[in-house]
């Protein structure tokens, strides 16, 4: 049987190099640092304080537990905010699904939905609580912890 030559319509095309754009670029972050200074700020104190007037008998190690809601935006485990809880002196005790409205998405056909997102269970004494709310008021943060800060959407 002969052989048949095959002819390719736009062939030119696969004849010269051609570049291949990989990855969409750097994340893109529904918060900054000064939108969660707002948000969170407040309700980072009110947990300070609600610590503070326990008695010392309801606290194990003195410490008591609160929530991090993070945004939907933050669910993979590299993510997991451990920068931020180590430089607040904070432990994770726990975590569990939840769904939130974000204010801020990062995709537009997310806007106004339920998401699934993460809420841990943050432990830690009073002082460690105040470490966390001075590292959000702080201008000289380190980076990574203003950047894992960002990335919380609720405190309660």
């Amino acid at each position: 049987m002969a052989e048949r030559n095959l002819l390719l319509g736009g062939g030119e095309k696969l004849a010269s190099v051609s570049e291949i754009k990989r990855g969409s670029g750097p994340k893109k972050r529904p918060y900054q640092i000064a939108d969660t200074r707002v948000m969170i700020g407040d309700s980072i104190r009110k947990v300070e304080e609600s610590i503070r007037s326990l008695p010392d008998g309801t606290k194990p190690r003195g410490e008591g537990v609160f929530q991090l809601t993070l945004h939907p935006a933050y669910l993979a485990k590299s993510y997991y905010p451990v920068n931020l809880l180590r430089a607040a002196g904070l432990r994770d005790v726990g975590s569990r699904e939840s769904t939130v409205i974000p204010k801020n998405v990062t995709n537009p056909r997310e806007a106004g939905k339920q998401q699934a997102t993460a809420t841990l269970y943050v432990a830690g004494n009073a002082a460690d609580v105040q470490t966390l709310s001075s590292l959000l008021a702080s201008d000289k943060t380190p980076a990574v912890v203003q950047r894992e800060l960002t990335e919380i959407n609720t405190t309660t």
